[in-house]
């Protein structure tokens, strides 16, 4: 993935990429050395825990003040080319420049004023987008000033809240987003091949499944009435989730609360969201966070299968164990990332790509395999700790990958902070010499 990042012109790896390979580099040292030493306890697996939430919080307040500072920069440049432009030394009326009539140029000749060089285009844009809000206030007086008159013709549909009327308005939003889901996205999109216009049409059944028990507020997927009902069906596959994790079952009494709660909760977006301007902040969050934990079973149980399925081709074609988990299993947890990432590089966001095959793995090095170790506690807190050993395969994968994150950096140090396209192909040549080194530990 790293070496498909690369584009023509290379990859610019500033501060915040240096950080995320650098974070990725000793957490595979410090997982390394932990089960090279041949037995983990619990502090291991706590310190592990820990590095991992200390980077995430080290992210969070660098990028808050990187904003900040640019929004300064950025407020500056704006108060200066505001400046430039109100002084009296350039009239907007005049068409021309008094001078010598051999030399008199028009306004549209002159070049633009020092401190921004297309300050001028800067504040026609502005200008176009102050008179587009006031359009659309304008529009909302109108609808609201509509709404209210009909609120007095009509004072019995209109002060039930919880009226047939506000459901039947929450339906057809409803038809409308799947109609644009299925109907046009997939069904009649001209822009598909074939073989992707068959594969989500397959999909469109896990489509709806999906669609109605996680919740999307984010601004270009809000739907009002999709979010609430979402919320109101999310507990019902969250109940098969559990189900399929626990052994003893489910009390019937939290079930009832679970989705009578997760149905006034749903009503009530439905009843207090506008279904135009979206949620409130506050709240946007609070849905987005759950979105994502259903949204985390979803990718739990598709992997659990996965990996099912993956074991049963490897005892029909007899393959080895180790065989399996370094080359399909790890190319099919990887495909996603892999198509993500290209995705980004070739619309000219290397840096978000590269940044992600960092962070990515260094979530599941040491959140996926803490919470692993953490099921094995009580040979964690024993005095011999966790026996692990070492297989030759995996002490080759760490070296790689240890080697992988140096080189990248001292190839952006050397070329003035610029990762070039020939070091692409140096990934890859690591990751074909790893696969032929751990090919030959297993022969």
């Amino acid at each position: 993935m790293l070496g498909s990042s690369c584009d023509d012109g290379g990859i610019t790896c500033g501060k915040e990429l240096v950080r995320d390979i650098s974070m990725y580099a000793i957490a595979a040292g410090y997982v390394f050395w932990m089960i090279e030493r041949g037995s983990i306890h619990y502090r291991h697996v706590v310190a592990m825990l820990l590095l991992y939430f200390g980077y995430v919080s080290l992210v969070v307040v660098s990028e808050l003040r990187r904003y900040k500072n640019e929004d300064q920069v950025m407020a500056d440049k704006a108060n200066e080319v505001e400046s430039i432009l109100m002084s009296p030394s350039i009239d907007e009326e005049d068409q021309a420049v008094e001078l010598a009539p051999s030399k008199q140029i028009h306004k549209s000749q002159l070049p633009d004023p020092p401190g921004s060089k297309h300050s001028s285009r800067v504040l026609r844009v502005i200008k176009r987008q102050q008179e587009r809000q006031y359009q659309r206030r304008q529009q909302r007086g109108k609808s609201l000033s509509g709404t209210n008159m009909a609120q007095g013709q009509l004072p019995t549909k209109t002060t039930q809240p919880w009226s047939l009327e506000l459901l039947s308005e929450a339906l057809y939003e409803l038809g409308e987003h799947f109609y644009q889901t299925i109907h046009v996205d997939i069904i009649s999109n001209k822009l598909l091949s074939k073989f992707e216009w068959h594969c989500m049409l397959m999909e469109i059944p896990f489509t709806i499944i999906r669609k109605f028990v996680i919740p999307i507020p984010c601004e270009g997927e809000y739907n009002r009435s999709m979010i609430a009902f979402s919320i109101a069906f999310s507990p019902i596959w969250l109940l098969y989730y559990l189900s399929t994790k626990l052994e003893d079952g489910i009390d019937v009494r939290l079930m009832i609360v679970a989705i009578i709660t997760s149905f006034a909760a749903g009503a009530t977006v439905i009843r207090f969201c506008d279904k135009a301007t979206g949620m409130p902040l506050k709240f946007g969050i609070v849905t987005a966070l759950y979105g994502f934990l259903i949204a985390a079973t979803w990718i739990d149980v598709i992997s659990e299968h996965l990996v099912n399925i993956l074991e049963l081709i490897g005892v029909l074609l007899r393959i080895p164990s180790p065989v399996m988990g370094m080359t399909i299993l790890a190319w099919g947890n990887s495909v996603g990332d892999w198509t993500t990432n290209g995705a980004l590089a070739q619309r000219g966001l290397a840096d978000m790509s590269m940044a992600a095959c960092f962070a990515g793995p260094s979530f599941n090095l040491l959140v996926g395999l803490g919470f692993g170790l953490l099921t094995q506690k009580e040979s964690l807190m024993s005095a011999e700790g966790l026996n692990v050993t070492m297989m030759p395969t995996v002490r080759t994968g760490f070296i790689f990958l240890i080697t992988n994150c140096i080189a990248a950096i001292v190839s952006s140090l050397y070329h003035g902070g610029i990762i070039p396209k020939m070091h692409g192909y140096v990934f890859w040549t690591f990751y074909f010499a790893y696969l032929s080194m751990s090919a030959q530990h297993l022969m």
